[in-house]
């Protein structure tokens, strides 16, 4: 069998995976994903912990890895308690950017990708969510942050 041919009996059943329409529960599902994560997104910048508290499980933990290079942890509620501290209206005046990268579904688990981009710092944040009583939550952030080099003025 020649080359060409193997090319096509591996390139050809991809093809027909992928040009398969996403079934309508998929579609529903990555839709009521992203209204949990919008909704994230819209308490955190307002520092509304009700809203939080609508998309994220009582009992997530938040990954990330510390200065030392070692592996963080902290709970939801100590993060809450964090929220407390800042004054209100601070984070709507920093006016993030925020983005979902990617969704992935697989049955009653996902997996989303997100990006808030603030002036001085980038977040990613992978968050694990569990649909629980018939409700997409959030059990786990992983999160990375990336700093933003400040824009230096052009020299006179």
């Amino acid at each position: 069998m020649g080359m060409r041919r193997w090319v096509w009996l591996l390139v050809l059943p991809a093809a027909v995976v992928l040009a398969q329409p996403k079934s309508e529960s998929t579609s529903s599902e990555e839709k009521a994903i992203q209204g949990v994560v919008e909704n994230y997104f819209k308490g955190f910048v307002k520092a509304d912990l009700d809203m939080l508290g609508e998309s994220f499980h009582p009992e997530c933990d938040f990954f990330r890895i510390g200065e030392s290079g070692d592996v963080k942890k902290l709970s939801v509620t100590k993060w809450y308690d964090g929220l407390k501290k800042f004054p209100p209206g601070v984070m709507e005046k920093l006016n993030p950017k925020t983005e979902i990268l990617s969704i992935g579904v697989e049955g009653s688990a996902a997996c989303v990708k997100t990006r808030l981009t603030f002036p001085q710092n980038i977040y990613t944040d992978f968050l694990t969510l569990l649909k629980v009583n018939g409700k997409w939550t959030i059990v786990t952030k992983t999160l990375s942050m990336t700093k933003i080099a400040p824009k230096t003025k052009p020299a006179k």
